[in-house]
């Protein structure tokens, strides 16, 4: 949960980002050829031929220039101007600003946010999206939501998951512990949501 928050955070930030580098370039009266090299039509071939400059990772004095338009030369002041439009804006103005789509993400934001600070388990469950790496005689190691985390579990636990699939929390825990002999507290199976080895049953008709 917490790798999903941060994820969308740094989308809405990336999203800010580039709709205030948009605006700025409109308030500062960039030319509409320098946008159009900014902003290339997806009509528009593109084509992967490598420059001379490229090569030589070089600067095309002719590209800088169509590119850069009367603000050419002056790079420090275009971008010592574009800090003085956006340090001054609020959170509404930045919605107003960059309009529906970062609304969206900052309302998906918020709701991962409540999800990482909530405690609240699902009342039914089922095994979610994850990798069996290693395997012993009592405990597993899986992979969910990152190749470069993995989870140690009890085996027992961990063949004990397809238990939850069709049993609502408490029936599907006292059933692990009759025929398996282990107890699944809570906190496990937080743990476990947290890492999306357990989801809610999304099912059609599942009572939640």
């Amino acid at each position: 949960m917490g790798s999903e928050f941060w994820h969308s955070l740094r989308e809405l930030l990336q999203t800010i980002e580039r709709s205030l580098a948009l605006w700025c370039l409109l308030e500062l009266g960039f030319a509409t050829e320098c946008l159009q090299r900014l902003l290339p039509s997806s009509l528009e071939k593109e084509t992967e031929n490598i420059t001379a400059h490229e090569l030589d990772q070089d600067v095309d004095p002719v590209q800088q220039k169509a590119m850069w338009g009367t603000w050419l030369g002056r790079e420090e002041e275009f971008y010592l101007r574009c800090a003085h439009l956006v340090d001054p804006l609020i959170w509404p103005q930045i919605l107003t600003i960059c309009g529906p789509d970062v609304g969206a993400r900052a309302q998906l934001l918020v709701e991962k946010y409540k999800d990482l600070l909530s405690s609240e388990i699902p009342d039914r469950l089922v095994a979610g999206g994850f990798k069996l790496v290693q395997i012993s005689e009592t405990s597993v190691n899986v992979l969910s939501y990152s190749d470069f985390d993995p989870m140690k579990m009890n085996r027992a636990l961990y063949e004990a998951l397809p238990f939850f699939a069709g049993r609502r929390l408490e029936e599907a825990r006292q059933k692990i512990h009759a025929e398996k002999g282990i107890s699944v507290s809570l906190a496990i199976v937080r743990q476990l949501v947290d890492r999306r080895i357990l989801v809610a049953d999304r099912s059609p008709g599942v009572d939640r």
